[in-house]
């Protein structure tokens, strides 16, 4: 379980942290988008690497990052 939230933390507290240094206007132009979807992206497999490195070998870990994103993925396409 720590495994999975470390994971998760470590890509939510990368993605606020580009969001808040790339966000400075209203508009964004196209590059902004392509920017944020290649770097939430990498901190996403970064998360993995990083909750697999701490839970080692037990494949629960993983299948409960997956499981996590997915559900907090389908609450923010549902809510927006």
């Amino acid at each position: 379980m720590l495994a999975v939230l470390a994971g998760y933390i470590a890509d939510g507290i990368l993605v606020v942290a580009t969001e808040q240094l790339l966000s400075s206007r209203a508009m964004q132009p196209l590059y902004y988008f392509v920017v944020d979807l290649m770097s939430q992206c990498l901190y996403t497999v970064f998360g993995g690497y990083l909750c697999s490195v701490i839970a080692r070998s037990q494949r629960f870990a993983m299948i409960g990052l997956m499981g996590l994103g997915v559900l907090v993925g389908t609450v923010s396409l549902v809510t927006s």
